[in-house]
């Protein structure tokens, strides 16, 4: 595995633009591999033309897989929950989601003004899997739910107009 776990542990630990209040005790990496299909330069590509509902829609969407990269932010999404499998695989899926549906980008990069016709660019590296234990987690209602999964994914994004 690469920098991502060392990426994210140096910017959740010195507070660097985040408020995660995390321990890293059981944290491990996931390469993306296992869920998207890259090709073998490591890329995915997805690309969205001109429709009926937009004809001006151009954009294209390119990932590439590098776990050594100098990432510049994560993105993250976390649950509660009783300890089923599911729930790590759903957060994996909404970090993912966030980065194919272009739903977060670096802010101090920002986003273009006419985001209909640009390629964007995201570099990933491997996915950090954080599970934390105890009855901090869970509620009055639900003290079996005694589990937060955290997962993050760093990024360095870029874009190009067309």
């Amino acid at each position: 595995m690469g920098k991502s776990l060392d990426y994210i542990k140096y910017r959740v630990l010195e507070q660097k633009n985040t408020n995660l209040d995390i321990a890293f005790d059981n944290a491990f990496e996931v390469s993306p591999k296992q869920f998207l299909k890259f090709d073998e330069n490591n890329q995915l590509s997805l690309v969205w033309k001109n429709d009926d509902a937009d004809p001006k829609l151009d954009i294209s969407v390119k990932v590439t897989y590098d776990p050594d990269a100098d990432f510049k932010y994560f993105t993250t999404s976390s649950s509660r929950h009783d300890g089923t499998m599911l729930f790590v695989y759903e957060n994996i899926e909404a970090c993912l989601k966030k980065i194919l549906s272009l739903q977060t980008h670096d802010a101090s990069v920002g986003m273009p003004k006419n985001a209909n016709n640009c390629n964007y660019f995201y570099t990933i590296g491997d996915i950090v899997v954080l599970n934390e234990y105890g009855r901090r987690f869970a509620t009055d209602e639900k003290p079996w739910m005694q589990q937060r999964t955290t997962v993050m994914i760093p990024i360095v994004f870029r874009y190009e107009e067309k």
